[in-house]
């Protein structure tokens, strides 16, 4: 055993960086630096009532868009019919069908739409990604912070680290799989 004492660091291996994957004014937080938290907890929540107004156009959107694709098939199986019976040109059917395929596209575009604000709607509340303890607090409630925004730091607990400073005229006394005792204040 090192009978020499060192001052030293412990640290966790991993640390992560939070932040909201979407912006919003932050309206709670349920941390403070050193607190305990475990993987999923709620750590803060932002403001979800502009999230929701998205949410909500995306949904009036995919709506509109299901009526334009009705009425865009309504019109190509009248027209296909009329082209069976000759009434019509293989150039307008052409273009029913075009439409008809814009339609469909228009309809996919705002259902996937309609899906990412559903995403940002679920953004609100920040989680932590691991167990471990806040280390850092960058934001506080009533700040409006933008996604991305570190507003937390995790240290995760599983794996913690020791650095310690020798000097290097103790080096030799220093070497892996010696025993090391650490103590802490």
């Amino acid at each position: 055993i090192i009978s020499d004492n060192y001052p030293g660091v412990v640290k966790g291996r991993y640390e992560s960086k939070l932040s909201f994957q979407t912006g919003g004014k932050i309206l709670s937080r349920e941390v403070q630096k050193g607190t305990f938290v475990r993987a999923g907890e709620i750590l803060m929540t932002v403001d979800a009532r502009d999230a929701l107004q998205q949410f909500n156009a995306g949904e009036a959107q995919v709506e509109s868009a299901r009526t334009q694709l009705n009425l865009a098939k309504s019109n190509l199986e009248r027209y296909e019919q009329l082209f069976h019976e000759n009434a019509i040109s293989a150039a307008m059917l052409d273009q029913y069908k075009t439409n008809y395929d814009n339609a469909v596209a228009a309809y996919n575009s705002a259902v996937a739409q309609a899906e990412q604000t559903k995403n940002n709607l679920n953004y609100t509340q920040l989680l932590a990604n691991a167990d471990g303890v806040i280390s850092e607090v960058f934001a506080e409630v009533g700040q409006v912070v933008s996604a991305g925004q570190t507003v937390l730091t995790l240290i995760q607990t599983n794996e913690l680290e020791v650095e310690i400073d020798i000097p290097e005229n103790k080096l030799s006394a220093v070497a892996e799989g010696k025993n090391a005792e650490v103590t802490f204040w």
